[in-house]
């Protein structure tokens, strides 16, 4: 077993590449404090459970077509396809209605993806 994997399951099943993302931040800064974070192909979680646990005042939105696997306080999880205009839609409406933005045109500080095609 690989080390990050035995981590992850050490500290709780977080996935191991997570910690990639952890590792990422702590370069670059990517999850500093209160953020707005999008999580597209979200499932199960585990980079969700990474930016909650590093920056737990950002706010978070994560779409995926299968549910999450982890609860989070305060996660706005939208289940659908981003590939359809209507989730997209969905999505731009809980982001821009969720703040008070003056500047709706720029909301989104970071944008994870880990979507892929299913066969």
């Amino acid at each position: 077993m690989c080390f990050r994997r035995w981590l992850a399951a050490v500290r709780g099943g977080s996935s191991a590449r997570s910690y990639k993302l952890l590792q990422l931040d702590a370069k670059y800064g990517l999850l500093s404090t209160d953020r707005v974070v999008v999580d597209l192909g979200a499932a199960p979680g585990g980079w969700c459970q990474a930016v909650h646990t590093t920056s737990p005042m950002s706010r978070l939105f994560a779409v995926d077509l299968l549910p999450l696997k982890v609860t989070i306080p305060g996660i706005e999880y939208l289940r659908g396809d981003f590939t359809e205009e209507y989730t997209r839609e969905k999505l731009r409406e809980r982001i821009t209605g969720s703040m008070d933005l003056k500047d709706k045109t720029h909301c989104v500080d970071v944008v994870l993806s880990d979507m892929m095609g299913m066969s």
